[in-house]
């Protein structure tokens, strides 16, 4: 018995190897069949949770992007400077003036703001676009589909 104990102790150490490098091979198999993952998945989260794509252009410049956008142009840029946070001029913002107006100017709120807009924005996609609401606001052609961006 002692004989095959000292062949049992010499093979286990190999069968390990064997049994890691099984696990290393299957599991990059399995990451390699999956979809690929985004780099940040915070961001992801974030547009999940809020509506917004948020896309960073410069350190303290990001574009906002609803994800009921109609167009790739419809996107709020925001600058971050000494803590605060405002408004880049876009053809998109100055679309929502009264918007801005009400609840970034006269409530000092922009997460109000962003839902607001949002909640337009989906109302007007889910049910507004296909009788001429959206051609008659926005000039939209409902020829032209309402991709998402």
């Amino acid at each position: 018995m002692k004989k095959e104990d000292g062949v049992l102790k010499e093979k286990q150490p190999e069968t390990e190897k064997k049994n890691a490098l099984f696990d290393l091979v299957f599991r990059t198999e399995e990451k390699e069949s999956q979809p690929p993952q985004p780099k940040n998945d915070l961001l992801l989260y974030l547009k999940n949770i809020l509506g917004y794509k948020i896309t960073l252009l410069k350190d303290n410049t990001f574009m906002l992007t609803s994800i009921y956008a109609f167009t790739k142009d419809d996107y709020f840029c925001v600058e971050v400077k000494n803590s605060r946070m405002s408004f880049l001029s876009t053809p998109f913002l100055r679309q929502w003036k009264e918007h801005y107006v009400k609840y970034v100017t006269d409530g000092s709120s922009i997460s109000a703001f962003l839902a607001a807009v949002n909640l337009e924005l989906f109302n007007m996609k889910t049910s507004d676009f296909y009788n001429g609401t959206v051609q008659r606001r926005f000039g939209y052609d409902k020829e032209q589909g309402d991709g998402d961006y």
